[in-house]
């Protein structure tokens, strides 16, 4: 039996003598309860148990224009090493927010490119209709 808890082989040993005291068989107690009290409000947060503190490992890859909070202050989001999104999260409860905020500048330039989209099918429009006017166009 190994000991060593950085050890994938402990924690296999572990889950095959379903011992390591994850696994609940069902929801938690907690999620039972706030599901019966029909309370529960559609939305993009997910409020976890954290314990002692950790980090949480979202299933989206990285872009530096993630935010998020963290019971409502601001938290830094990382570009975890498989790209996915690492949020830390204090002991206790946390009620974590994930957005896309794109800059400024970023929202800007797509409005200038679809405005010189326009501007230049509007030119082509208009001189394919001088042309044909003229019998230039067969």
């Amino acid at each position: 039996m190994t000991q060593d808890v950085n050890s994938a082989r402990k924690w296999e040993e572990d889950y095959e003598r379903q011992t390591d005291g994850w696994d609940l068989g069902g929801p938690t107690p907690a999620f039972k309860r706030l599901i019966s009290s029909r309370q529960l409000i559609p939305g993009r947060m997910i409020v976890l148990g954290a314990g002692v503190g950790t980090e949480v490992r979202i299933a989206t890859f990285y872009y530096p224009f993630w935010k998020a909070t963290v019971n409502g202050n601001s938290a830094e989001v990382e570009r975890l090493d498989d790209g996915t999104i690492g949020v830390s999260i204090p002991p206790g409860a946390a009620g974590i927010r994930l957005y896309f905020e794109p800059p400024a500048y970023e929202t800007a330039s797509w409005y200038f490119s679809l405005t010189t989209w326009l501007v230049l099918l509007s030119f082509l429009i208009f001189t394919l209709a001088k042309m044909t006017r003229r019998g230039q166009l067969a």
